[in-house]
């Protein structure tokens, strides 16, 4: 049997999956990055409302009612295991675009300093909003972007 994610909600209720019970949902997609699912008589309408890939985080709302969460497959449980998830300091020395898109909100301006976790800035990409975060404390010292604008996956959006 393969091993099960773990899916948790930030508020500490968590639940584990088998893949093959993912495989047998009643999902199906209506939208972009949303899907309608039919469990136990029931009808959920889910929308994908943020994913952060390299954080395992993701926003989704279920019926209008919005849950953000975790979720750790196979590799990230025997990260978590070992002990090797602790985090390491890191030298940034700028932002870049994780994807193209269109620059819709920048929330910090050259000399704004900020805390790990704060929005800079706000990427529009295949219709969804994805809310840049700090990966660090820091102080900006140049803004190379400006709202309105087009980037292309890689571009230096902030050095710090």
């Amino acid at each position: 049997m393969s091993n099960p994610f773990i899916i948790q909600n930030l508020d500490g209720r968590s639940f584990e999956i088998q893949p093959n019970e993912l495989e047998s949902l009643d999902l199906v997609e209506i939208g972009q990055n949303q899907w309608q699912l039919l469990a136990d008589g029931q009808s959920y309408t889910i929308d994908l409302v943020h994913f952060d890939y390299a954080n395992r985080q993701m926003q989704i709302s279920v019926n209008g009612e919005v849950f953000d969460m975790t979720i750790q497959d196979q590799y990230a449980q025997l990260i978590e295991k070992m002990g090797l998830s602790k985090e390491v300091v890191i030298d940034i020395k700028d932002i870049k675009a994780p994807m193209p898109g269109l620059v819709l909100k920048i929330f910090l301006k050259a000399g704004d300093s900020f805390a790990k976790g704060d929005s800079l800035l706000i990427l529009e990409a295949m219709k969804m909003e994805n809310i840049i975060k700090a990966p660090t404390d820091g102080t900006i010292s140049k803004v190379n972007i400006k709202e309105g604008e087009s980037v292309e996956k890689g571009k230096i959006l902030m050095e710090l």
